[in-house]
């Protein structure tokens, strides 16, 4: 493992789940906070900014997170010039804009693409959750951004089966 000084702050988090109205303050919002505090109690150094999309509200109780002097906002605040890694927290809400999910500036900076996933729910059953055409284009969109990434995170094994299904993916 390389020293803790070479990896400092080569993740930016894409945090917009403390601010979408599909998952502000509960379900992955909350996952997301507590994935990020977590992250810097244990390994601070690997992040170098926990990014907001000014075009959403200000997040909730994320008061732990605004404490660590890392959080800005995506084209507004400069990216650190260590980052290597963007990291997206809500890869699959449709409340979220792709820009967010996958910004120019990270595709320009040439940043490893990886992301976490809860759940592929709407893809199991689009009749149901996605009945507006539009919305289900948008979605397999994402999971196509999702089959592009250099590393997914799945937040269990089910998920992570799912994936591998749903994208054709190795495990």
């Amino acid at each position: 493992m390389r020293p803790a000084s070479d990896r400092a702050g080569v993740v930016v988090v894409d945090c917009a789940a403390l601010q979408s109205p599909t998952s502000r303050g509960r379900g992955i919002g909350r996952y997301a906070l507590e994935w990020a505090t977590a992250l810097e109690a244990v390994a601070p150094e690997l992040v170098g900014a926990y990014l907001l999309d000014p075009a959403l509200p200000p997040p909730g109780e994320a008061d732990e997170l605004l404490a660590s002097g890392k959080v800005a906002y995506r084209g507004v605040d400069p990216l650190p010039d260590r980052v290597r890694v963007w990291h997206s927290l809500s890869p699959l809400d449709l409340a979220v804009g792709l820009e967010t999910i996958w910004p120019a500036e990270a595709a320009r900076r040439d940043l490893w693409r990886s992301a976490t996933v809860y759940d592929l729910i709407p893809a199991k059953d689009p009749t149901t959750h996605l009945a507006d055409p539009v919305d289900r284009h948008r979605y397999r969109i994402r999971l196509e951004v999702l089959r592009g990434a250099d590393q997914l995170h799945a937040i269990s094994a089910g998920v992570g089966a799912d994936l591998q299904a749903a994208l054709r993916l190795p495990p």
